[in-house]
């Protein structure tokens, strides 16, 4: 029997975190390739890194524990971006972050030094807006120290190309003449160079580290560290249910993980039923961004009977590419199921055209050239929250865990 404490409450907001990354290394989940690479990039002189994905794939998360990652002695800075920012503010932000502790000498006779501490923005002039000269030159100034990491978060927001070529011909010149600095760019994006910008220069000191939807056992994984947490266990009907509709996205994970262990908890039980789930689906429903919401009931409302909806949970199931696109005929297949009944792709490529419009949408996006276009889902989240609402809605849906090791 699992009591329902006000501990115990704030313990499930804690292991379970659908709406803030992971910020503690024992709750953080999988992603050891990419771990060890980051890792790697830190350790070797002259290398940086950039790590890039989908969003709601864990980025964050991921930034958040480098500095529990890395041997004691390694100075770690960690800043966010927003659409603000520019190269002097970013690196304002971030040399803030970086104290350095000194000698200065007594001004009489006999009296001994005193130790003060100053943050490396101090040293900036004031008046100037650094460029990327000056922060090499800085760094030299200082002479040698242990090594440290700036982990720049969220750079996808920075909005001009400008800085992000500057960002790049720091890089450079760190990797070139500072080679105990590291630099670490985090941000949504598909590949490197929408993040950076096309620097040929650079890209022998980036390491690229794609973090990609999160396999089934990484998912398995998030749910069982955070039940064990609770004291709790989870009948594995329901385990490979959440593992299936988070579609390879933590935050779902996070989201119907906790819903799930709310309700056993509020009946005082220690065990995640099948009943237990059904309820927090409509939980998570209600808990999902406004904007993703409003962006599906867009899609799918209809005065009269249409297919809309069973169209785009069909697109929700469709096999995709690395990229995350499908042809129309990849979801003949899941349509019939979903629909219970046979369509061709005449009967619903005028459904697909539409998602990909502002009339209703464009909850698609359509890639490619005539007779080779593909799709995808202009926000990867919408994909599983469409497979929430079917399952809420009683509508058939083969239970599939993500691409990659079965959970």
């Amino acid at each position: 029997m699992v009591e329902v404490t006000p501990d115990r409450r704030l313990l499930l907001n804690t292991v379970f975190t659908p709406a803030a990354p992971i910020d503690k290394r024992d709750l953080f989940a999988g992603r050891l390739d990419q771990i060890n690479l980051v890792y790697g990039a830190i350790l070797e002189k002259g290398q940086h890194a950039v790590i890039y994905g989908e969003r709601g794939v864990g980025k964050t998360s991921l930034a958040n524990i480098i500095d529990e990652l890395l041997p004691e002695g390694i100075i770690t800075a960690k800043i966010t971006c927003d659409t603000s920012d520019d190269y002097g503010s970013i690196w304002r932000k971030a040399l803030r972050r970086i104290t350095l502790t000194y000698q200065q000498r007594g001004l009489g006779l006999g009296e001994h030094p005193r130790e003060v501490q100053v943050s490396m923005e101090d040293l900036l002039p004031e008046e100037k807006h650094p460029l990327p000269g000056d922060i090499i030159q800085l760094f030299e100034r200082i002479g040698p120290r242990p090594i440290s990491v700036l982990i720049i978060d969220e750079f996808d927001r920075v909005p001009e190309a400008k800085t992000r070529t500057l960002v790049a011909d720091t890089v450079k010149g760190l990797s070139d003449n500072i080679p105990g600095v590291t630099l670490v760019l985090v941000g949504v994006a598909r590949t490197v160079d929408d993040l950076v910008g096309e620097h040929p220069s650079v890209e022998r000191n980036l390491k690229q580290i794609r973090l990609p939807r999160m396999s089934a056992n990484e998912l398995g994984e998030i749910i069982d560290k955070g039940l064990s947490a609770l004291g709790m266990r989870i009948i594995g009907q329901v385990r490979h249910r959440i593992i299936s509709l988070s579609q390879g996205f933590p935050h779902f994970t996070h989201l119907l993980s906790k819903y799930s262990a709310k309700q056993a908890m509020e009946q005082n039980r220690d065990e995640i039923s099948q009943a237990d789930f059904d309820l927090a689906v409509q939980d998570a429903n209600n808990d999902t961004q406004e904007s993703i919401r409003n962006t599906y009931f867009k899609a799918t409302v209809a005065t009269k009977k249409t297919i809309f909806r069973e169209v785009l949970v069909a697109c929700a199931l469709a096999p995709e590419d690395e990229y995350g696109t499908f042809r129309a005929s990849d979801i003949d297949r899941p349509l019939e199921q979903v629909a219970g009944r046979h369509y061709g792709l005449p009967q619903y490529s005028y459904h697909i055209a539409q998602l990909c419009m502002s009339g209703r949408g464009p909850i698609l996006e359509k890639l490619g050239s005539p007779k080779r276009y593909r799709y995808r889902f202009t926000n990867p989240l919408m994909k599983p929250f469409v497979l929430l609402n079917a399952y809420a809605a009683g509508l058939a849906l083969p239970a599939q865990p993500p691409p990659g090791d079965v959970a």
